[in-house]
């Protein structure tokens, strides 16, 4: 029977159209665990099952399969035992009560085979949930975004993953509903974390299965919040990864759910405008900028510059420097450089160094589209970039260099131009071993 449970589950992968590597990431097991299950040589325990019953959408196939199959290995089991209670205690304790312990007879029809009640036990107690737990959770998800900026996705990725695939389990568990709602909103931040770490380490594909996994989980925590959150993070993938009308649909959803909340001016500026920016529309770059700065004037938003993984609101010096960027899509030095500007020296006073690479990179970017084209300053701005990010670096810091050294292809027979080039290829070249999967 294990075969043939098996087998089920590889017919619903195919019909879904995913492989084991797709099934184990997305149910937090190994492709390995996966195709020794196919093949019938493991079960593994119920969890599994639950978890590949709501991934392929089997209509309770997978589910009744495993149950039925724990049922008839229960029933196995306890009628070795009753062998070998016949042994030691001969036919006699079949018929006669009072030959020994464990008999056999009619009585074992009415009621369940022992080993069947001790796993229902165990499954009752095995993810007992409580609030210390909960708590201790929520502050680990506030000290990954404090100190994301400093430790970076290759640290903290993995603490992430161990963490996520901590309470996958409890999720098939039993809890009150408060509780549930908890634990929904923290294995949904997790996943969301993880998806934003993963866009920062250039996995677009990662990066969207987890978001995926987050907007599902907020939907079941009913958290708005957390959708609209999501739905950024969604937008951002895409616009890093070259789709900018996917990043702005995202973006627009975004808004549906955030409404005039928290997550408002960050669908407006780092999704929207920065979107159309690429899509070379000023109106609609002027007007997403403008609702971002009205929603923040009506907020109270944070002081100084706020976490780039923040689930609270934007600052204004996070606002200003994503405004640089959507306006840089467009070409538009003189804004790019006012709304830099308003960033900068709070920038340098806050611990980003990601944010201190970026503005200066939007910053020489655009002092290649003036007039005077100041290039000692724009490879200055660009040389401080990357020591700033040196030894934390990000996908948005190599997109960013990247499009910089592209702008000074028209000045490559001016000899610091030509030195700048051989140390952004030697920073790239450089940048490939920093980037192994964290996960």
């Amino acid at each position: 029977m294990k075969r043939a449970l098996g087998r089920r589950l590889g017919a619903w992968r195919r019909k879904r159209g995913l492989t084991q590597d797709d099934v184990a990431r997305l149910v937090h097991s190994t492709r390995s665990t996966v195709a020794n299950v196919e093949s019938g040589r493991q079960v593994v325990d119920r969890v599994f099952w639950a978890q590949c019953e709501t991934l392929l959408r089997a209509g309770g196939e997978l589910l009744t399969g495993y149950d039925e199959y724990r049922s008839l290995d229960a029933r196995h089991q306890e009628e070795k035992a009753e062998a070998a209670r016949h042994a030691r205690w001969g036919a006699l304790a079949s018929l006669d009560p009072a030959a020994g312990p464990g008999v056999a007879g009619h009585r074992d029809e009415v009621v369940e085979p022992v080993a069947e009640v001790q796993a229902r036990v165990r499954d009752q107690h095995a993810y007992v949930l409580d609030e210390s737990f909960l708590d201790a959770m929520e502050a680990f998800v506030t000290e990954v975004v404090d100190s994301y900026e400093l430790r970076g996705p290759q640290v903290l990725a993995p603490l992430l993953v161990r963490e996520r695939r901590r309470v996958q389990p409890m999720l098939m568990g039993r809890a009150r509903p408060r509780q549930q709602h908890r634990l929904l909103a923290v294995a949904g931040r997790l996943s969301g974390l993880l998806s934003y770490m993963s866009v920062n380490l250039g996995r677009f594909d990662s990066a969207r299965a987890y978001a995926l996994e987050c907007f599902q989980l907020a939907e079941q925590a009913d958290d708005r919040d957390l959708q609209a959150w999501v739905r950024g993070t969604q937008s951002l993938a895409e616009f890093y990864a070259g789709n900018c009308r996917d990043a702005l649909a995202f973006a627009q959803d975004g808004r549906r759910f955030a409404g005039t909340g928290r997550q408002a001016v960050r669908l407006a500026v780092n999704g929207e405008a920065r979107a159309h920016g690429r899509l070379g529309d000023r109106r609609a770059v002027e007007k997403a900028v403008g609702d971002a700065y009205d929603l923040l004037a009506g907020s109270s938003s944070e002081p100084g510059m706020t976490p780039c993984i923040s689930f609270g609101v934007y600052s204004e010096a996070r606002t200003a420097s994503n405004a640089a960027t959507a306006h840089l899509g467009l070409g538009n030095a003189g804004p790019v450089l006012q709304f830099a500007g308003r960033a900068l020296d709070i920038v340098d006073s806050s611990p980003s160094r990601w944010s201190q690479a970026l503005v200066r990179l939007d910053m020489a970017s655009a002092l290649l589209d003036t007039p005077t084209e100041d290039l000692d300053q724009a490879l200055a701005l660009a040389r401080a970039a990357m020591a700033a990010a040196e030894g934390n670096r990000i996908e948005s810091i190599e997109q960013r260099l990247r499009s910089f050294a592209a702008g000074l292809q028209g000045s490559s027979d001016y000899a610091p131009v030509a030195a700048f080039t051989d140390e952004v290829r030697q920073w790239l070249r450089e940048r490939r071993t920093d980037n192994d999967n964290p996960f």
